[in-house]
């Protein structure tokens, strides 16, 4: 899949719509892979409670990415330490994967 910052954005609404529709209220951001993705994450969870923190497949599988991905779990775990994480495999099955860690 050739991923571009617009696909990414447009899945992302799409995923988040279809959450909201599902009774959930996500609080999603994208985030960039520099100095600034601690913080943002760490808003995010700071904003209410997390059931979920989904972390997704641009930076996850990334070997590039290893340390940062570090450090946003590290952010989560301190911050919402009853959230349950969960990795999407695209923009597109964010979905499936809240479901997955609601039902475990």
């Amino acid at each position: 899949m050739n991923l571009t910052a617009e696909k990414i954005q447009a899945g992302t609404d799409a995923e988040l719509e279809r959450l909201r529709d599902l009774g959930y209220d996500p609080n999603g951001r994208l985030v960039d892979l520099d100095e600034t993705a601690e913080t943002v994450v760490a808003s995010c969870v700071r904003v209410k409670e997390c059931g979920c923190v989904i972390i997704g497949t641009g930076i996850r599988p990334n070997p590039k990415y290893f340390l940062l991905f570090e450090k946003l779990l590290k952010v989560v775990h301190q911050l919402a330490p009853k959230a349950r994480i969960g990795f999407n495999t695209n923009p597109t099955d964010t979905e499936e994967a809240v479901e997955r860690r609601q039902a475990n």
